[in-house]
């Protein structure tokens, strides 16, 4: 049978075979490796989002007071009217937070909208209403808008 046959064997095709046949174990195996990597990244990034903490009532409390304090300590009487010539009289001051967390006066829809950072890079954007009453602004919440 074959044991009696003599092979003809060049002595370079062994050292290709292995070689070839090592480059496809680490190729497979780099893959599998990189899936793994990718899946780690993707279940941290998961956990990161759900633990964080996403929407703080206090934090709008805070900014609606700070509205509420600019406006009155700003106008003498309070009314529409001069709500719209503070805000419109200066436009770069109607801002009040930091990057993450601010409210601003909307001249052209004529309400107060809170806008928050919502799980890493979408914003929430919460509308409010108000009306006036005993000499203060009430704020009432109307809508939310993710972007």
């Amino acid at each position: 049978m074959f044991w009696g046959e003599k092979r003809i064997l060049k002595k370079g095709f062994v050292m290709i075979y292995t070689l070839i046949l090592g480059l496809i174990i680490l190729l497979v195996s780099s893959y599998i490796f990189m899936l793994e990597a990718s899946k780690k990244v993707y279940i941290l990034d998961y956990k990161k989002n759900v633990t964080e903490k996403i929407y703080s009532r206090e934090t709008t409390n805070y900014l609606l007071s700070q509205m509420n304090s600019y406006i009155l300590s700003n106008t003498n009487n309070v009314n529409k009217s001069e709500l719209y010539k503070l805000f419109s009289s200066s436009p770069d001051k109607n801002k009040i937070g930091n990057n993450d967390y601010f409210i601003y006066y909307s001249i052209y829809e004529d309400t107060f909208i809170i806008s928050q950072s919502y799980r890493g890079n979408r914003i929430k954007r919460d509308t409010y209403n108000y009306n006036f009453i005993d000499g203060k602004i009430n704020y009432m919440y109307f809508s939310s808008k993710y972007q």
